[in-house]
């Protein structure tokens, strides 16, 4: 990235921003924890992941990410990394997308088969097994997640593939306030491990205008929501500056959050702009974590929203160590 005259551009990063890169040298990976295919999940479950995998897709373009079933899967990977880059890179930070229990702590997954035989339901833990899948997902609790996941063969790719100072960061909900669960995952990964007790969301930001003027009988004005920036090009001028006005809002709220990196140039920041705008169909997603009520009045997304640019955004997130 270049500054005025041709310089650095100096970049002031957001702790906890989706595009904030990890601390010192190695990747950053993302990996989702998918459906097993045809499963129908419940709302909002099924609309968090939904969310939470466009704002990676759309939103941090150029991010490596992968979408998982299971915990095996993600080792797996890790191992793929090493023989591909014949063990030269090293994994600074992953950060999994998946549902979190409340009070439990347990975290959704389709677990691989360890059945020894159809009478044992007993989970084994082994390394390298059997790719087939559990017919149903689950949510695993962190007594299971050790005994499942923390074995030898495991460890010696965690240890081969993870940086000294890793930090595995947990974007679901509730696990932070469970007993055992942030131990459990930094066992796993023998890594600091970051997650909340509130809820994690994607927000949105999406451009409506009005094409035709209120019926006589109505003082309401119709609005027509844009799904792509090409719908704005065929109309008037007025209306061209006034959408790209709204675009470079959006890039200050998102650059403030840290949902994406600053550009130089105020035609660099359109065109970025733009770019999300379409290959988000014109619905802009970015991170957030809900603040939510307790007790019998907890309905899923109601409460305070913080984001990464906000101070309380730090307060909400805790770190663990086996």
């Amino acid at each position: 990235m270049r500054g005025p005259g041709g310089g650095p551009l100096k970049v002031k990063l957001v702790e906890g921003g989706g595009a904030t890169p990890g601390a010192g040298e190695g990747i950053d990976l993302i990996f989702i924890m998918k459906s097993l295919p045809g499963e129908v999940e419940p709302e909002p479950q099924a609309q968090f992941i939904k969310d939470l995998t466009k704002y990676v897709k759309t939103v941090l373009r150029g991010q490596q990410y992968k979408e998982v079933y299971n915990v095996d899967d993600i080792i797996d990977h890790l191992a793929w990394i090493l023989w591909k880059s014949r063990g030269r890179e090293k994994v600074r930070r992953i950060r999994i997308i998946a549902h979190g229990q409340e009070s439990l702590g347990g975290v959704k997954m389709a677990l691989r088969l360890r059945k020894s035989s159809d009478s044992d339901t007993t989970p084994k833990p082994a390394g390298g097994q059997s790719s087939k899948l559990e017919s149903k997902r689950e949510f695993v609790l962190p007594s299971d997640l050790v005994k499942i996941f923390v074995n030898k063969p495991n460890r010696e790719v965690i240890r081969a593939a993870m940086t000294k100072d890793a930090l595995v960061e947990f974007w679901g909900c509730y696990i932070a306030d469970v007993p055992g669960a942030g131990s459990a995952w930094s066992s796993i990964f023998e890594s600091t491990f970051r997650a909340t007790s509130e809820e994690v969301m994607a927000g949105y930001y999406y451009y409506t205008f009005s094409r035709k003027p209120a019926s006589p009988d109505s003082s309401i004005v119709p609005l027509d929501r844009v799904l792509h920036t090409s719908e704005i090009d065929r109309l008037d001028k007025g209306t061209q500056k006034r959408f790209t006005a709204y675009l470079l809002k959006w890039y200050n709220e998102l650059v403030r959050n840290g949902d994406i990196l600053p550009v130089n140039g105020v035609n660099n920041q359109i065109k970025l702009m733009r770019d999300i705008f379409d290959s988000s169909d014109g619905d802009i997603k970015y991170l957030l974590v809900n603040i939510y009520v307790r007790g019998p009045k907890h309905i899923p997304g109601r409460g305070r929203k913080v984001r990464p640019g906000d101070p309380a955004w730090n307060r909400v997130w805790r770190d663990f160590k086996s």
